[in-house]
């Protein structure tokens, strides 16, 4: 009936929920249901609006062509159906996206290769309560205490350093308790 006033196009409901997280289903259930209530009210509406008896207010109504002015006033009414003017930019939209997207995946998978190499590496050393100052130092070099590369004072953090004291201070970061 109304099924021809709907967008043409329909939800893919289990590509959807394929790309929807365990932990979101219950919102997407809530989703999918409420749409599908919106869709079943429309589907229950007709096609178009139901006639309208003329002749039997013509002999209720007592004032002369009164029911004929209406007549003619409400069948001179349209209502236009508004024209999709969204779809093809959507459409533009979405072909531009996909290509910083594709971009994005490729990037991304790339990290995943990266990290899992990263993974391979870090399973293969040895646990870190078994290691040894000089040990830690040659399996993570950047974190490892350099005491004459890069020498740190007590309690060795960033924020206590002589460096990190100057360069607030060029910063202008400091209040007047520093």
């Amino acid at each position: 009936m109304a099924s021809k006033r709907v967008a043409q196009s329909t939800v893919n409901w289990t590509a959807f929920a394929q790309k929807v997280p365990k932990e979101q289903m219950a919102q997407f259930n809530a989703f999918k249901s409420k749409s599908d209530g919106y869709a079943a009210k429309v589907a229950m509406l007709p096609q178009s609006l139901p006639a309208i008896n003329w002749a039997q207010y013509e002999g209720r109504v007592a004032v002369p062509n009164m029911v004929a002015e209406f007549k003619k006033q409400y069948e001179a009414v349209s209502v236009p159906y508004p024209k999709d003017i969204y779809t093809t930019k959507i459409n533009e939209q979405e072909k531009s996206e996909m290509a910083e997207v594709a971009q994005y995946v490729k990037e991304c998978q790339e990290q995943i290769v990266q990290m899992k190499a990263e993974l391979v590496r870090v399973q293969a050393l040895m646990p870190l309560e078994d290691m040894n100052m000089e040990e830690y130092f040659d399996a993570y070099p950047d974190e490892a205490l350099d005491t004459f590369a890069r020498p740190t004072m007590w309690p060795h953090t960033p924020e206590s350093q002589p460096e990190y004291l100057e360069q607030m201070e060029k910063e202008g970061k400091f209040d007047d308790a520093h």
